[in-house]
C-alpha cells in the first residue's frame, strides 16, 4: 500500500495540475463558488476573480475579488460558458444537493475549462464524526480544542455539514464524467486538523490515533485519509 500524503504533498499534486493546465491561458476568469473572505487556490496567470457566497459577513471580509454576488448556490443565476476556472473548496459538503449545484458550475465553464473540488472524505474517521454529530458539537471542538473562539458566529465556521453520499471522490468522480467532464486529478490525503488536534489537545489527538489505528485494522481502510482534491476538465 502506497503511503498516505500529507497536505503539503498534495497541495504540490493540485498546483502541479494547476499549473500544466494553465500554461496555455493567457488570461483567467475564476468563479470562486462559496469562496467567502479566503483564496485557498492561486493561479500565475492575471485573472480577474468573481466570489459567490450565501453569508453576507464573509463577502464584506473578502478583499481580493473582482466582482461579489451574495446568493445560494443552489438558486443564484451563473452564468453559462463564463469561466476559465470554478474553485469549489470546502463548500460541496455544506449543500443540500450538491448535483444541481456541480451541474451549474459545470455549465459555467468554457470549454477546456477546469472545476477545482477540494472537501472532507464522509468514510474518514474525522468525515464520519463530523457526518453523525450534531452542529453544536462541531461548534464545541473548534471553540476548545481548536481554540477557535468566534467558531459558530455569523460568518465564522464551523458551517452546517450535509455530507450527501455524492460527496465521495469515486462518486464526484463517476458525476462529472457522466455531464462531460475528464478528471485530471483525485487526490486523498491526511489532513492537517489531525496534527493541529495533537497540539492542541494531546489526550484527545492521542484518543484519535488510537481510533484510526484499530479502524483501519478492523475495515481494511485509511480512516486518516480525511480531505481529497479533486480537478475536472469541461470537454
Amino acid at each position: 500500500m502506497s503511503e498516505v500524503l500529507n497536505f503539503e504533498a498534495a497541495y504540490k499534486k493540485l498546483c502541479d495540475v494547476i499549473n500544466s493546465w494553465e500554461e496555455n491561458c493567457q488570461q483567467l476568469s475564476i468563479l470562486e463558488a462559496g469562496g467567502g473572505s479566503l483564496s485557498n487556490v492561486t493561479f500565475n496567470k492575471p485573472n480577474s476573480i468573481t466570489v459567490i457566497d450565501i453569508s453576507r459577513e464573509q463577502l464584506e471580509n473578502n478583499k481580493y475579488a473582482d466582482h461579489k454576488i451574495h446568493g445560494d448556490l443552489h438558486t443564484v443565476a451563473i452564468p453559462q460558458a463564463e469561466y476559465d476556472a470554478v474553485v469549489c473548496y470546502d463548500v460541496i459538503e455544506h449543500l443540500d444537493n450538491p448535483r444541481i449545484v456541480l451541474v451549474k458550475l459545470i455549465g459555467s465553464l468554457k470549454r477546456g475549462g477546469i472545476i477545482i473540488l477540494a472537501a472532507p472524505k464522509r468514510d474518514s474517521l474525522s468525515g464520519l464524526i463530523t457526518a453523525y454529530t450534531p452542529h453544536w458539537f462541531h461548534v464545541w471542538v473548534h471553540r476548545n480544542l481548536f481554540k477557535n473562539l468566534n467558531a459558530g458566529k455569523p460568518g465564522y465556521p464551523p458551517f452546517r455539514t450535509v455530507f450527501d453520499p455524492l460527496i465521495a471522490p469515486d462518486n464526484l468522480s463517476a458525476m462529472l464524467q457522466g455531464v462531460g467532464a475528464q478528471i485530471l486529478l483525485n487526490c486523498s490525503y491526511e489532513s492537517s486538523r489531525r496534527e493541529h488536534l495533537r497540539h492542541k489537545s494531546p489526550v484527545f489527538g492521542g484518543l484519535f490515533d488510537l481510533t484510526i489505528t484499530v479502524g483501519n485494522l478492523v475495515t481494511g481502510r485509511r480512516l486518516e485519509e480525511g480531505d481529497f482534491f479533486l480537478i475536472a476538465q469541461k470537454v
